[in-house]
């Protein structure tokens, strides 16, 4: 049975890339082009000489949206920083093998099953785990990380999705 440990760093700025790129893969692009394209279309209206009761009601409509965004975006922030901090020394201990994903530091333990995983997502400096379509994502920072440990994470992975999805 293969078994690979690996001990993941965390910092801040990792943190903050993980929450931008996080907020915009849940509200993705297209929604935040739609809110440019609205803005748009409120010049247009309001130039053309719409009434300026609609171009406020469309006004107030993309500054909610701007500020769901942003708040969106500070929550998970927050979040992961909470979390860094709760975790004491920013690092934890890493553990897979064929049957499970062992993760460990100062904020607690867990053993998961591989078949609970739902997705990876890919960046270049970290992975993101998921474990159900609502979870927080698990975080794997991939500098200093050996390649066999990444290998069997994305293998492991992609059985559960094919798993899960039959």
């Amino acid at each position: 049975m293969r078994t690979y440990a690996a001990t993941l760093k965390y910092t801040q700025s990792l943190a903050y890339k993980i929450s931008m790129f996080y907020a915009q893969r849940q509200l993705g692009r297209v929604g935040i082009a739609g809110i440019l394209l609205l803005v748009l279309g409120l010049g247009l209206a309001h130039s053309n000489g719409y009434d300026f009761t609609f171009t406020q009601v469309i006004g107030l409509t993309i500054v909610g949206c701007f500020a769901i965004y942003f708040w969106f975006r500070f929550e998970i922030q927050r979040r992961w920083l909470d979390k860094l901090k709760s975790m004491g020394k920013p690092e934890a201990q890493l553990v897979v093998n064929e049957e499970t994903f062992t993760v460990s530091s100062g904020a607690g333990s867990s053993t998961i099953p591989w078949k609970r995983f739902t997705d990876l997502w890919k960046q270049d400096e970290y992975w993101l785990l998921f474990i159900g379509k609502y979870s927080a994502p698990i975080t794997i920072p991939l500098e200093g990380v050996d390649a066999n440990v990444l290998q069997l994470i994305e293998e492991k992975i992609g059985e559960a999705k094919k798993s899960n999805s039959a």
